[in-house]
């Protein structure tokens, strides 16, 4: 409640994935110097595992209480809650997003130019492809897939990967999509913060709150909270936040850079 540091814990690189908290309470993250580490609440080293190669992208949790991630090398490794190795397998030249998984433990990723879906034993059940990258991690919602693509598009898939729908942006999606009750939130290159119906794809709203030689877009993840209020920040160093209608409620400036990062509530 003060802001006082309470502990630190040094990696040999960088550290540009999130955190994420196990059962037990242990933080895990990956770390460019190729290691997933595992800390107690007291910032205590617990285990380390070597996957010999950068881990960029957040990792995730499956049904079994399996650690699963990529590696900048492209391998998707399957780890238990003590760190030993239980698969690894090779998918592609490089994963930087977060693996997604559903109810019966299969995952869902999405690559340079396409999404797949595949077994923690490296079985490949099927590959969408795109006309460019899925550069942010998958959303899973009501059995839906979503995914925001460089090529201006949001898609929607089934999990047997058959296209539900599309929506057109005017320009990349970096940022991955958020889902409410039955609407879904995307930020884009475009200037503009959108809304579409999870049922089929059609524009609920955009909004375009200061468009401008600052460029208001918005590359990075945005978040909603439990009244579908939506909080974006942008590349004109602003954080916005706007109701589940569009309008814009209160936006704060950050003096200093652009604001890259997601955020978290």
């Amino acid at each position: 409640s003060t802001g006082d540091l309470i502990w630190k814990f040094k990696t040999r690189n960088d550290v540009r994935s999130s955190v994420i908290i196990d059962k037990q309470g242990d933080l895990l993250f990956g770390s460019m110097d190729g290691h997933l580490y595992a800390l107690t609440k007291n910032g205590t080293l617990k285990w380390k595992y070597n996957a010999h190669s950068p881990i960029r992208s957040t990792l995730n949790i499956d049904k079994e209480n399996h650690i699963v991630f990529g590696d900048r090398n492209g391998y998707f490794h399957v780890v238990d809650p003590s760190g030993e190795l239980i698969h690894k397998f090779r998918l592609t030249t490089s994963i930087e997003n977060t693996p997604i998984v559903d109810q019966n433990n299969h995952f869902y990723l999405g690559l340079e130019r396409g999404i797949i879906s595949f077994n923690k034993n490296g079985t490949i059940n099927w590959h969408y492809k795109t006309r460019s990258a899925i550069s942010n991690s998958l959303t899973l919602s009501n059995n839906t897939i979503l995914a925001g693509s460089k090529d201006w598009s949001l898609y929607a898939l089934n999990l047997e990967g058959k296209l539900q729908w599309t929506y057109q942006t005017a320009w990349h999606v970096t940022s991955s999509p958020v889902a409410g009750r039955d609407t879904v939130y995307l930020g884009s290159w475009d200037w503009s913060v959108h809304a579409i119906s999870l049922a089929n794809g059609e524009g609920i709203w955009s909004t375009q709150p200061e468009r401008s030689a600052t460029m208001t877009y918005f590359a990075s993840n945005i978040i909603v909270d439990e009244n579908e209020n939506i909080y974006a920040d942008s590349r004109n160093d602003r954080i916005y936040c706007f109701d589940n209608r569009g309008k814009v409620l209160w936006s704060m400036e950050l003096r200093g850079e652009d604001v890259l990062g997601g955020m978290s509530l």
